[in-house]
C-alpha cells in the first residue's frame, strides 16, 4: 500500500520540480532495509516518544512533525555563504515575531488542513534554543528529544562512530511515521529545502495534502501582516 501510485513524493509539491512523479520513497524501501543497529536504535526513540505520549494521555492523538533548520552557524560552521543563517530567522525577527512560534503556527494550519484535533507536534532542529523554545510553547503538546544536533556533511566524527549519523536517521524516521509534516526550508533564500525535511517526507510516502512548505507558510503569513499595516 506505501508503494499506491496515488502517493506522490515530496518533490511534487516543490514548484520547481512539479513535473516529476518520481516515488522516492517506493525507491527506497525497495532498495534499501534498516540494519540492525539502526532499528533499535529507532525502537528506543520510539518508545521515549511513547512514554512521553502515554504520561500526557496522548498515546492514540496524531503526530504532525516540525522541522526548522536554523543553520550551520549554529552547528558552529560558517562557510560564508547565505547558508549559514536560514533567511526567515531575520525576516521574523524584523516583525518581531519568534521562528519557533511561526513555524508552530503552520503545523497548527496543517492540523485543520486535514481534520485533526488535539495533535501533538514532534519538533526537529539544529538548534537546541529553538528545541527548547518548542517544548517551552506547549509542553503538553510539544516533544523534542535531546539529541545532540549534527550536520551530517560537515561535522566530524572519531573512530568511525556511526552514533551521530544514527541519531539523524532516527529523527529522520520518525518524523517520516507522523500524520503530516512541515517541512523547513534550506538555508539559502528561495524555493530550496532542507534535505533532512525532504527524506523524512520522501521516506514517509505523504501524500500532497499532509505536507506544508514552511517557507511558503511563513511568508505568507509575513505577507499578510505588511498588507493589514498598510491598509
Amino acid at each position: 500500500d506505501s508503494c499506491d501510485p496515488n502517493y506522490r513524493a515530496v518533490r511534487d509539491v516543490v514548484s520547481d520540480m512539479s513535473g516529476s512523479h518520481v516515488g522516492l520513497g517506493c525507491m527506497f524501501w525497495s532498495l534499501f532495509e534498516l540494519g540492525d543497529e539502526l532499528t533499535k536504535k529507532l525502537r528506543e526513540g520510539l518508545d521515549s516518544f511513547d512514554r512521553w505520549k502515554r504520561a500526557r494521555g496522548r498515546q492514540t492523538l496524531p503526530v504532525i512533525a516540525v522541522h526548522f533548520r536554523a543553520g550551520d552557524k549554529f552547528l558552529g560552521f560558517q562557510s560564508g555563504f547565505s547558508g549559514d543563517l536560514n533567511p526567515l530567522i531575520s525576516d521574523l525577527s524584523a516583525q518581531h515575531s519568534h521562528p519557533v512560534s511561526a513555524i508552530i503556527q503552520c503545523a497548527r494550519d496543517l492540523e485543520q488542513r486535514l481534520g485533526l484535533t488535539n495533535s501533538s507536534y514532534l519538533f526537529l532542529s539544529d538548534h537546541p534554543h529553538f528545541r527548547l523554545q518548542a517544548q517551552k510553547w506547549d509542553p503538553s503538546r510539544v516533544y523534542s528529544r535531546k539529541a545532540q544536533p549534527f550536520h551530517a556533511g560537515l561535522s566530524s566524527i572519531k573512530n568511525d562512530d556511526s552514533a551521530p549519523y544514527d541519531a539523524v536517521w532516527v529523527e529522520m524516521l520518525m518524523a517520516a511515521l507522523a500524520d503530516g509534516i512541515v517541512i523547513s526550508p534550506s538555508t539559502f533564500r528561495g524555493t530550496q529545502l532542507s534535505g533532512f525535511s525532504l527524506v523524512s517526507a520522501e521516506v514517509g510516502m505523504f501524500r500532497e495534502e499532509q505536507i506544508v512548505n514552511g517557507w511558503d507558510c511563513v511568508r505568507d503569513t509575513l505577507r499578510g501582516r505588511d498588507a493589514e499595516s498598510e491598509s
